[in-house]
């Protein structure tokens, strides 16, 4: 589900790239059914027919807030130092 705090331009170009036959790989912040938001990394990409033609999407996506709060710690940290 969408955060609504993403730039609508990020989304214009994953679909703009995933509708025109590419691969779109990136970070997106998303929002949980119950409200969270969380960090992830995504790898969509179109499927086609035998035909050349997009029937589907398919989308890889792993939990990475973990890592983006690490890095936030980091930079803090180097910045205090």
């Amino acid at each position: 589900m969408k955060s609504d705090r993403m730039s609508p331009d990020i989304y214009k170009k994953l679909w703009d790239t995933v509708k025109g036959g590419e691969e779109w790989r990136g970070e997106l912040l998303n929002r949980k059914k119950n409200g969270d938001l969380f960090w992830e990394e995504a790898h969509i990409s179109p499927i086609f027919d035998k035909d050349g033609n997009t029937t589907h999407f398919l989308a890889i996506k792993q939990d990475i807030t973990e890592r983006k709060e690490t890095q936030r710690a980091l930079e803090a940290a180097k910045e205090a130092a």
